[in-house]
């Protein structure tokens, strides 16, 4: 395991989890875990080459900005309904 890697995937998926709080809109918050997706993927040893890296990010990040972005929304109170601000 490159623990250059490890650290840039880790820090970076903390990094946007927690950017989440000052950009609204639930998006960042599943990049984040798609960072750390591939730390935990490096820290098993399921990953090792950086093409494989990448690949498991984009794939972790949509698929959490498809299934878990609806769930959460549903859970989460809309600010601006259309015509009320």
């Amino acid at each position: 395991m490159n623990n250059l890697a490890f650290s840039l995937w880790l820090s970076s998926g903390i990094f946007l989890t927690a950017i989440e709080f000052l950009v609204p809109g639930l998006v960042m918050v599943f990049v984040g875990l798609g960072s750390l997706t591939v730390a935990l993927g490096m820290h098993l040893g399921y990953i090792d080459e950086t093409i494989q890296q990448f690949i498991t990010f984009f794939i972790s990040s949509i698929f959490y900005l498809l299934t878990l972005r609806f769930l959460v929304l549903r859970f989460v109170p809309i600010r601006y309904q259309k015509g009320k601000y």
